[in-house]
């Protein structure tokens, strides 16, 4: 009997966590014995993609992203089998957006499920798509799975920047997102470059490719001339892996997150994590037991303090923050329930998704 295919859909930049998402649901599925196309959405076109589907012969979708994933899905038959697994950035930003809303929407209706990693994130996706039968909609908590590379963080700041002491002797507070406003990356620097002022030893590494070509503009001329903020381009995944394992702990300024893969790799790594204080890190980080949260500059100054001034306590947040990823975020959880969904979706016939008065809501 031939193999079935199942397109896999994600952004494909080796710097993001969709990457690492992208690889991990491409060896569950030919796990489950199906061919796994894995193609970045951006090097596809609407009107040529259902001739796509029809040329590889696909038989099941998997779109990470309503919007930058599902939008090529739009032309698509209404019963073709497809999923969609939500990032943050759908329901907490592009959401506000009519048009892209309305593209999620078209997408959303006609999907066989809605996968979210979090209680929270399907209960806004109920909100927002409050005509779907809500048995669509899928908890699967996101997993993690670090391979650190040999990269040296502290050889490259020797390298590449200008310290005044020895790299191997400097706290560094790491902060890993690409530069567009919503991840905020300028949020504490200033109120850092001051404490460093006191602090020479303490360091504030922001790590990630530019993503806003405008807002990358602002952000290196904020950053230039700020003491004790140094600025990193991008990284392949094991190379900022190695990065966060040899830092002091792992910062996040985002002003939403659904799931942050980055933080879940620092509680892998056993790096303790300063979040910002928004829904998707409070509901991964439990204050002062697996992790610390902020909501102002000054507050994150004091949680760092508190990190810097108590070893106990730091390796208890490590502890317990490791164990929780063991618990809740392990490969093979995740792996049981995609290999789960896919025998559903092979094996059950095609359903309307749609409750009864679906269309009455969208007119």
């Amino acid at each position: 009997m031939d193999k079935s295919t199942v397109l896999l859909l994600s952004k494909l930049h080796t710097e993001s966590g969709n990457y690492g998402t992208a690889l991990r649901l491409k060896s569950y599925i030919e796990t489950a014995g199906f061919i796994c196309l894995l193609k970045d959405p951006k090097l596809l076109h609407v009107n040529d993609f259902p001739e796509f589907v029809q040329d590889h012969n696909v038989e099941t979708i998997f779109a990470l992203h309503a919007y930058h994933s599902g939008k090529i899905l739009t032309d698509l038959p209404p019963n073709f089998c497809y999923v969609v697994i939500l990032g943050g950035t759908d329901i907490n930003e592009l959401c506000h957006d009519s048009e892209k809303m309305k593209t999620m929407t078209k997408v959303i209706k006609n999907a066989r499920f809605i996968v979210g990693f979090s209680k929270t994130m399907i209960d806004t996706a109920k909100r927002l798509w409050d005509f779907i039968n809500p048995n669509c909609f899928l908890e699967i908590p996101q997993a993690v799975a670090t391979v650190p590379s040999d990269f040296s963080l502290s050889s490259y700041l020797e390298t590449n920047c200008h310290l005044l002491s020895p790299a191997d002797s400097l706290d560094v507070f790491l902060l890993v997102s690409g530069i567009r406003p919503v991840k905020d990356p300028l949020f504490l620097v200033e109120a850092f470059a001051d404490w460093h002022c006191n602090h020479p030893t303490s360091l504030f590494v922001i790590l990630g490719p530019c993503l806003d070509e405008a807002y990358c503009q602002e952000f290196l001329k904020k950053i230039k001339n700020l003491d004790g903020v140094v600025y990193i381009p991008g990284l392949k995944a094991m190379d900022t892996q190695a990065c966060i394992k040899t830092s002091f702990a792992l910062v996040n300024s985002s002003l939403s997150e659904g799931m942050s893969a980055t933080i879940l790799e620092a509680m892998q790594l056993c790096v303790p994590v300063i979040a910002r204080d928004v829904q998707g890190n409070s509901n991964l980080i439990k204050d002062n037991r697996t992790g610390l949260l902020y909501k102002t500059p000054q507050e994150f100054i004091r949680k760092a303090e508190m990190l810097l001034g108590d070893k106990r306590f730091r390796s208890d947040l490590i502890s317990r923050a490791q164990a929780d990823v063991f618990a809740h975020h392990n490969v093979k959880q995740e792996e049981q329930a995609y290999i789960q969904l896919l025998n559903t979706l092979h094996y059950r016939p095609p359903s309307s998704l749609i409750t009864m008065d679906a269309e009455k809501r969208k007119e």
